[in-house]
């Protein structure tokens, strides 16, 4: 339906057509109009009338179908407008999600690889280590049981050597101890025979320095000391006669050592030192 303001502006416009038309028609003559042409002028402005009408509200159905037009395209390109944005905003999100879990995977990638050529690096230095470490331990081992070996060889040595040393020690001062004893009992072939066990004893062990020579002439001070009481009346003959045996080869500082302790002694002592005789054999020591 037509508004009220549109039906006068209808109207409006109808009467200003019917006074255009009105006055561009050709002035009639000065004779009055008769009933029938006034009655034609009449439906003429009537008709012009309901034509104005009809243009009027095919006017106003255009403006409203215009308007409504117009709010549609609006709400659409509106709709349209945020559904892009919507749709850019998902895109982009996306994107980002995309950018995010490529970043987070690339990083885990790298990750792993670091780890994996650090794991790689660590077992190969680990082989080296202990491919290494085997190495000197095994050199370091053979080197101890070397060195262990040479130790235990030259412990066993030295403990023979010592063993030796003592037992030598033992018998020369057994043997010292019986002669003194035969001594006191006034045996004196005993006593001879147990201080040349003892004289040999220190001669066989001079090599190894196990006694010093003031020993050995106190051994040989021993032995003329025995000679002298078994033959008190040919003691010089005697001493003589037994220094000439092989046994005092070798002991010129025992001898010399031994004059000087018993200056009795002296005279057969110079002879014996002065004497070339060659080496022998040592007698056997008395059982």
């Amino acid at each position: 339906m037509m508004s009220a303001h549109v039906r006068s502006v209808t109207l409006a416009v109808a009467f200003a057509i019917a006074t255009l038309g009105l006055n561009s028609a050709p002035q009639p003559k000065s004779t009055a109009p008769t009933p029938a042409h006034l009655q034609a002028q009449i439906d003429a402005l009537r008709t012009r009338l309901e034509a104005a009408e009809k243009a009027g509200a095919n006017a106003a159905m255009e403006k409203d179908y215009l308007e409504r037009i117009q709010k549609e395209c609006e709400s659409y390109y509106e709709k349209a407008f945020t559904t892009q944005v919507s749709i850019v905003s998902i895109i982009s999100l996306f994107i980002t999600l995309l950018l995010w879990i490529a970043a987070r995977f690339s990083f885990r990638v790298f990750d792993d690889r670091t780890n994996r050529a650090l794991k790689d690096a660590t077992t190969e230095l680990r082989r080296e280590y202990a491919s290494a470490l085997a190495a000197e331990v095994r050199n370091l081992k053979d080197t101890n049981a070397a060195d262990i070996e040479r130790l235990r060889t030259a412990l066993t040595d030295r403990n023979k050597e010592t063993e030796m040393d003592l037992t030598t020690r033992s018998s020369f001062a057994f043997a010292v101890n019986q002669g003194q004893a035969a001594m006191a009992a006034h045996d004196f072939d005993e006593a001879l025979d147990q201080f040349r066990f003892a004289l040999q004893i220190y001669k066989d062990a001079k090599p190894r320095h196990l006694f010093r020579p003031e020993v050995g002439a106190t051994t040989l001070v021993n032995i003329l000391s025995a000679l002298h009481d078994a033959n008190p009346l040919t003691h010089e003959d005697a001493i003589k006669k037994h220094l000439a045996n092989p046994l005092y080869d070798g002991l010129k500082q025992e001898l010399a050592l031994a004059a000087a302790e018993r200056p009795q002694y002296c005279q057969a002592i110079s002879e014996r030192i002065k004497s070339s005789s060659s080496p022998s054999e040592a007698p056997e020591p008395p059982q």
